[in-house]
C-alpha cells in the first residue's frame, strides 16, 4: 500500500501505523515496522496515544 504526504515523517508513518493495527499486527510490531522502512518517521506523543487508543479499541 503506497500512502504518500510530502514531508511523511508524521501524517503518513501514523496512517500506515493504524493499516497495520487493522492488519492485526500488534501495536510496538507496527511502530517497528513503520520506522524501519520510513527511518524519517517522527511520530508526534498525540499521535502514538491516539494509535495506542485505537489499538486498545479493537483488540
Amino acid at each position: 500500500m503506497l500512502i504518500y504526504c510530502p514531508a511523511g515523517a508524521s501524517r503518513s508513518p501514523a496512517v500506515a501505523t493504524v493499516v497495520a493495527l487493522r492488519r492485526s499486527v500488534d501495536l510496538q510490531a507496527a511502530f517497528e515496522q513503520v520506522s524501519d522502512r520510513r527511518p524519517e518517521t517522527d511520530s508526534h506523543e498525540s499521535l502514538v496515544r491516539r494509535a495506542a487508543t485505537v489499538y486498545t479499541e479493537t483488540t
